[in-house]
């Protein structure tokens, strides 16, 4: 088939970077920061020894990049919500970018500007990019990955070694499953370029590998105490589920596709190159199950995204053996739904993940609560969210979970504020550790979405 000519695939390209900027950027600030969103926030709020600590608590998704480069960038733009999920759109653009190169000299120009628009149209991606977390530049990460495969496949292959180990290295040190990016590239290397090119993979996983060995050993202890309180939505089937219908059941029937359709070394080359890749980042969130204490579960769709750009890669070059008007109406139509879909999970809602108010919920508890007053938060962490909009508290001495201390502007009277102190149960979840006794003179204080806030009078 005829390839698009450069300029075309300038067009095409700078097209769907367009519709991505929009899609990222519009309503930034609407919906209110959540619970992972204001853990990045806390993450950078404080000096750089204080995002070292929260990172070897393993608070940011287990590794430290993403607060390496987000604190120098808030201390410029501010922490208000846009300057915060920027950027996350900035990265989201140029995975884009790097994944329509890789494509590019992988397969052709065609399959180049349909890759681009496959992964705009992917259900999981927009929302990512458009929050404060560091599942974006991991998405990233994946797209450098590619592209390392990519030019060492063109004959390129010192340059795509380097950038593979590169890749790999900051993989690992992002997130706690990046270090799944760095074998699945390196089996990727191994499944285009055959055995002979084992050492070359070696090399470039062993920086990834030996990071994540030796930052596993550091935050072992405090990640072990962290599970005991972290549960993730969904059980293991449904979460794995989830995984398999919008991320590996796309990439197994692009791959099939492109088969089906061509049988050069070029196709099998890619097919073999994306399966080799998918099956680490696949299966390494379940093999980490298996070594998690009290059988806490680490299958979670945002775990394995770095899935979606090998997806969005392959549905590139099957769609690239279809006639292009076809294949270009198929893209355009994919990305159309997408945005519905996007509003339908609440990307643009005034409401948090889940419906939750946490805006009206801290403007509430900060006006009615007083210093001393002792608070309930549940699931714990979200006291940070809280506190990112204004209801600030402290850890309740003696008290584990989610037991906290107002603190207000100031720390009232201590001699008085047991004797008047007040308990405030927010939940965030159905679940609940408070004692009987005191959810049984608990009322109902206000419903903020799915934020329910309750008061206690002192005994």
């Amino acid at each position: 088939m005829t390839d698009l000519s450069p300029r075309a695939y300038r067009l095409g390209l700078s097209a769907v970077l367009l519709l991505a900027a929009a899609g990222g950027l519009a309503r930034l600030a609407v919906p209110p920061i959540w619970l992972d969103e204001a853990s990045s926030w806390h993450n950078v709020s404080g000096t750089w020894a204080h995002l070292w600590q929260r990172a070897i608590q393993g608070e940011d998704s287990g590794g430290l990049l993403y607060a390496v480069l987000l604190k120098p960038w808030t201390a410029l733009a501010g922490t208000g919500e846009a300057a915060l999920r920027l950027p996350g759109v900035v990265l989201w653009l140029a995975t884009i970018a790097v994944l329509a190169r890789a494509v590019r000299l992988a397969w052709n120009r065609r399959a180049a500007v349909l890759s681009a628009a496959a992964a705009l149209a992917h259900p999981s991606l927009l929302a990512a990019a458009r929050q404060a977390r560091s599942y974006t530049l991991l998405l990233l990460l994946a797209a450098l990955a590619l592209l390392a495969l990519a030019e060492a496949a063109a004959g390129r292959r010192r340059r795509g070694a380097w950038l593979l180990g590169a890749a790999s290295l900051a993989a690992a040190a992002t997130h706690v499953m990046g270090v799944f990016v760095a074998v699945g590239g390196a089996c990727a290397h191994l499944a285009i370029e055959g055995r002979g090119a084992w050492r070359r993979a070696a090399v470039a996983a062993a920086p990834a590998l030996a990071f994540a060995l030796a930052w596993t050993v550091l935050i072992h202890d405090r990640v072990g105490r962290n599970l005991q309180s972290f549960w993730i939505p969904g059980t293991l089937v449904s979460n794995i589920l989830s995984m398999a219908v919008l991320l590996v059941v796309p990439l197994a029937l692009a791959c099939a596709w492109i088969l089906g359709r061509d049988s050069s070394p070029r196709a099998r080359a890619v097919v073999a190159g994306c399966a080799a890749f998918a099956l680490p980042v696949a299966f390494g969130p379940a093999l980490v199950s298996a070594f998690a204490s009290n059988g806490t579960h680490l299958v979670q769709l945002r775990y394995a995204l770095a899935l979606a750009p090998l997806a969005a890669a392959a549905a590139g070059c099957a769609l690239a053996t279809l006639p292009w008007r076809l294949a270009a109406s198929i893209a355009a139509l994919a990305v159309a739904a997408s945005f519905p879909y996007s509003a339908s999970k609440q990307a643009y809602a005034p409401n948090a993940r889940g419906g939750q108010d946490i805006r009206g919920a801290a403007a509430f508890l900060a006006s009615q609560s007083r210093p001393g007053d002792t608070a309930l938060v549940e699931p714990a962490n979200n006291w940070m969210p809280l506190a990112y909009y204004g209801w600030r508290t402290a850890p309740l001495d003696g008290r584990e979970g989610g037991w906290r201390r107002v603190t207000g502007n100031g720390e009232g009277n201590a001699e008085n504020a047991e004797a008047r102190a007040e308990v405030w149960l927010v939940r965030f979840s159905r679940r609940t550790s408070a004692p009987p006794g005191l959810l049984e003179r608990a009322t109902l204080a206000g419903r903020f979405g799915t934020v329910t806030i309750l008061r206690a009078a002192p005994r």
